[in-house]
Parts: C-alpha cells; structure tokens; sequence
C-alpha cells in the first residue's frame, strides 16, 4: 500500500476484476467436490479479459466443513489450495473472504432456525469469538505464505442481531451485549447526571447504567412526524455498534497476524457502510489494510457513496458492483444485457474515481441478470467492456500515487 493506493511489487496498481467461486452449479463454497479445471479454465478467460483481481470465499455458512476442533476441514482447504494455484497460474491476486453477512450463523437456509457458533453474540461473546477466530486462524496458517493473497473478514456485515440483517445496526438482546452496552455508556458518561442530560429523563428515571435498556427497534426507527424522546438511545447506540464492531475487527485482525502473516485484510460492506450500518469511517481504522464499498442499489449517488466510504489514508475499492435486478410491477426487467450495459459501464468506471482504488464486478458466473456469462455459457457482451476497462485500469494505474 501506498497511502490512498493500492500497490503490486512495490508499484502503483488499480485491481479491476470480479467475485469468482466457479461457473459451475451450487458453488458458493469450498466444502464439497469441486471441479479445478473449470476453475483453470475460467481463469484463462478471465486473463484474457484483463482481470488482475478475483474475490471470493465463504458465503454459505461454515456447518458444511468445520471439524469438531473448529477449524476448517482438509477437503476445504485442499480446495482453496487448488483454486489459488489455478489463479497464480494466470496471473491473479485473490481476495478471500471469511464471513458473510454476521460472522456467528453457520447455516442459513429458508425460515428455518439459523444454525449458529457456540455463545451468545456475533460480535461480543468471548465463546463466539473464539469459535470464530479458530475458523479463521485454521485457514490463514495453511496459507499465510503465499503471495497475491489478501483476506475479507467478512462481507456486508450488520450489528449485532443475526436474525436482521441490512435494516440498520439492531440489538441482538443476548447477556454480553448487554453488559458491553453498560460498559459503554458509563465509559461515555461518566455519572447518571450527565447521561440524564443527554437523554433528556431525570436521574431518577435513569438511576444506574446496569438498568438502562438495549433501544427497541421502533426506538431506532426514524419518527419525525409524532417524534419519541426515546430516539435519542439511538444514536448513542448506533456509536457503541460502531465502536464494538471495530473492536471485533481489530481482534481478527490480530489472530490473522498472530499466525505471522502481513497480508493485506480489508472489511467488504456494502451500501450500508456509508448509511446506517457498521461505517467505513470506523473500522476504516480498525487495523485493516483496505476498505470497500459495494455500490448495489443507489444507482443515483454512486460517486457520493464512492466518497463518503474513502477514509483518508486508506484505500478503498469499489466491489461487488454491476446493474442489480429491478423488476416492475408487472413483472418486466428494467435492466437486461443491453439496457443495463451503459450502467455497468458507468459503475465499473467510477472504480477509478473519487479516490477510489478499482473496482470489482458482481460476479463471473452463468446468470441470468448480473452473471458476467449466460446460463449456456456463452459470452455476454460485457466481457468486451470488462476487458477495455481492465486495459484501462493498467495504462491508468501509474498516476495512482497521490490524491494531491
């Protein structure tokens, strides 16, 4: 790294490329048989196409390959060892990724009951964490040597309740949360009294920190028309979620360079990172190497979101990115291959903009809305697009140096 930038062998480098598991069916995973020719054969396509970056990982859920010691199974890592060299034979750095969306469930399939890690909380039970960072440590200590290789905590995560996911930083109830919330507001207040003034209630009403409440989820909710004086717990709450997930990550982030490693290690969020979730500007300073922020959604404040998810000092990419299914009413696409094209084009484009350090494409599989293939496998015509703006990002990179 190189201040805002990104750096490859000490030089100036704009990663372009896209998330990649496989072009086969029911992918998303390592834990099962995987096929590692088409992985080569993929590759050799994305070469051809001026990918430099790939990211990819654990999106799953962890049941499918833990051992009874907590670390990933051989069958797994075996697998990740095969895809690695499959990329480093064409020329790919790789971007793995722990978690997805909390670090905690290692099952979610339909409405049935989340199957989750011993303890209590994703993010501040001491059982959990270790559970967690067993996981991690057993795949970073079979690969903390080898080069062209970075790690993802974990990818678009919300705090704390696993059970509500991308609506906004939400309690998860449990016994530690409780407890570290405690602990924070009397680290943040010092006294009732003063705690009473920032929330308005008397001493009397507040009495102790150990009696405060977690907020409700319509306490978190905004109320402009009818207001709720209670509203105010929210942003005290949503500073705490802030400061206990940056915690979490400085944690990871420690266990990874326990092993010895000095890879890179970034936090993949998307959207919610610059909105009402876990914030860039955060855990930007957690200990990471780099940020991202996956522009999905807000397709009219694409370069605003680009912007306010820089931390200054630490390089951010935009990743997971490409046109999103919007559907009308009565069923239509607004998007397809060929109207979606210019918005693709625009979003892959403002990877280089903002002070932004590349971008990624969500993702290089057969599918039907943003698969960079069809489901036969045959071409989509962004696959000339990606290869001019990887070309680009190549003849760009040597000014990637300085914002000033």
């Amino acid at each position: 790294m190189n201040g805002d930038f990104l750096t490859k062998d000490g030089q100036p480098f704009f990663p372009f490329g896209t998330n990649y598991f496989t072009t086969e069916e029911n992918g998303w995973d390592f834990s099962g048989p995987r096929n590692a020719d088409v992985w080569e054969r993929d590759f050799a396509d994305m070469e051809k196409h001026a990918v430099s970056f790939v990211r990819t990982g654990v999106w799953m859920g962890q049941i499918k390959f833990l051992e009874s010691d907590g670390g990933a199974s051989e069958r797994f890592l075996r697998n990740v060892e095969a895809y690695l060299l499959c990329a480093r034979q064409h020329h790919m750095i790789v971007n793995f990724t722990f978690f997805a969306f909390d670090p905690q469930a290692t099952l979610r399939q339909g409405d049935t009951p989340l199957t989750l890690l011993p303890g209590g909380n994703p993010y501040l039970d001491p059982v959990t964490i270790r559970a967690e960072q067993n996981y991690l440590r057993s795949v970073v200590t079979r690969f903390k040597d080898v080069p062209y290789l970075s790690w993802d905590l974990i990818n678009e995560p919300s705090f704390s309740n696993p059970r509500r996911l991308w609506k906004g930083n939400t309690p998860n109830g449990d016994r530690a949360e409780v407890q570290a919330w405690h602990t924070w507001l009397r680290n943040r207040y010092g006294d009732v009294e003063k705690h009473s003034k920032a929330w308005s209630p008397t001493p009397e009403q507040l009495r102790d920190f150990e009696v405060v409440p977690l907020p409700g989820e319509e306490d978190l909710a905004m109320n402009m028309e009818h207001g709720d004086p209670r509203q105010v717990r929210a942003s005290d709450y949503n500073l705490f979620a802030q400061e206990m997930f940056s915690q979490w990550a400085k944690t990871m982030v420690d266990a990874i360079r326990a092993t010895s490693s000095k890879q890179l290690v970034d936090i993949g969020q998307d959207e919610g990172g610059v909105q009402n979730r876990v914030l860039n500007q955060f855990h930007g300073r957690s200990g990471v190497s780099f940020t991202t922020n996956h522009t999905y959604r807000q397709n009219d404040a694409l370069l605003w979101d680009s912007l306010a998810a820089k931390v200054p000092g630490v390089p951010n990419i935009v990743g997971e990115t490409g046109y999103q299914p919007v559907i009308f009413p009565n069923g239509e696409w607004r998007y397809d291959e060929l109207t979606g094209f210019s918005l693709i084009e625009r979003k892959w484009a403002y990877g280089f903009a903002g002070g932004s350090s590349g971008s990624l494409s969500w993702d290089w599989a057969r599918e039907i809305y943003f698969g960079i293939e069809r489901s036969d496998g045959s071409a989509k015509i962004w696959e000339g697009l990606m290869r001019d703006m990887g070309e680009f990002a190549k003849k760009a990179q040597v000014y990637a140096t300085s914002l000033m």
